[in-house]
């Protein structure tokens, strides 16, 4: 990604320290998280001053104290109301204070080099981008007159890989900076869930099956703690198919509750009033597994995350000769393999 002029966006220390490893230097790295420590700032100047973001007067407070040279974004509230995961309760400066930030940016000498903001992840909404980068605009221009060198808009993430709902949006993103063109701004974005939404696809064997007063209730081996964060994070209700074995047969439909296999009774990852009865042994694939899975899974009641590999040519190996307690440490993916391939 770097080689195709590709910049990162980083949250934390951590990640910064991960992009410096990689050869990745200031001039490829936004510090976006908007509330640092003094101590993470700190890092930030050891990493070189890479850009960062503020978005309150105490966060400007916090880069003048530790003699933070490399300049700040303003991230300012916007509409997110049609977002699966809205951010503005938490970040972004309204109107009001993006002035008074400004304001004391400049008599503090920290530099603000333009605006970001983020619609929130996973948008519906084709005009939401359009509207916030016009209010970013104008809030770029006030800058300017402030006397700040703003040069940028960052218009963030969330974007869904559906191809049509994406086409949508970048038509009307383009409609926006289009009509700004004048103002000689750079725009930049964080994609992120569009890199990570189809990375993988997650395969699981039912582990236990009994009755229940209404239907029946499943054990998989995978849970909310693990693969099926997504659940809690982002709102995902995943869907799933059964691989079936070469008979083809077909069994009989109604209620069902497939539970995780942690010790929390409140480990559910799906409800079903008619579902395809299953039997320990199963395996079931669940696609699109990809944002605020890995990345978010725990290995709570000590059960480890699942091995993962890449099927590049077919090579996989059958899913009844996977060991559970593979080494996780180098990820890789699974993508697009066939249930025929796994079953061989």
């Amino acid at each position: 990604m770097r080689d195709s002029v590709a910049g990162f966006d980083c949250a934390s220390q951590r990640e910064l320290s991960i992009m410096n490893s990689k050869g990745h230097f200031r001039d490829s790295i936004i510090y976006a998280n908007p509330c640092k420590s003094e101590r993470d700032i700190e890092y930030a100047k050891e990493m070189g001053h890479p850009l960062t973001v503020v978005d309150s007067v105490e966060e400007v407070g916090k880069l003048h104290a530790t003699k933070y040279k490399g300049g700040a974004l303003i991230r300012i509230k916007v509409d997110d109301s049609e977002s699966a995961m809205p951010f503005g309760a938490k970040f972004g400066a309204t109107d009001k204070a993006v002035l008074k930030i400004g304001v004391e940016a400049r008599r503090l000498d920290i530099a603000l080099k333009g605006i970001s903001f983020h619609v929130g992840s996973g948008c519906f909404s084709s005009r939401a981008h359009y509207n916030a980068i016009i209010n970013s605009v104008l809030h770029c221009k006030t800058l300017r007159n402030q006397g700040h060198p703003v040069e940028m808009i960052d218009i963030g993430g969330g974007f869904l890989p559906d191809r049509d709902d994406f086409a949508l949006k970048t038509a009307s993103i383009r409609e926006a900076i289009r009509s700004s063109s004048g103002e000689k701004l750079r725009f930049i974005a964080e994609p992120g869930r569009f890199f990570a939404t189809d990375s993988h696809d997650l395969f699981v064997q039912v582990i236990g099956k009994k009755e229940g007063p209404s239907g029946w209730r499943y054990t998989l081996d995978e849970s909310l703690y693990g693969q099926f964060t997504n659940i809690l994070f982002d709102h995902q209700t995943p869907r799933w198919v059964r691989i079936s074995s070469s008979d083809g047969e077909k069994r009989k439909r109604g209620k069902g509750i497939l539970f995780g296999r942690t010790c929390d009774s409140l480990d559910v990852i799906a409800r079903s009033e008619s579902m395809e009865e299953l039997e320990v042994g199963d395996w079931l694939w669940f696609p699109s597994m990809g944002a605020y899975t890995t990345a978010t899974a725990s290995e709570f009641n000590g059960f480890p995350k699942p091995p993962t590999f890449m099927d590049t040519e077919g090579q996989l190996p059958a899913l009844g000769l996977i060991s559970m307690n593979t080494s996780v440490d180098k990820i890789e993916y699974v993508k697009h393999v066939s249930a025929e391939s796994m079953l061989r």
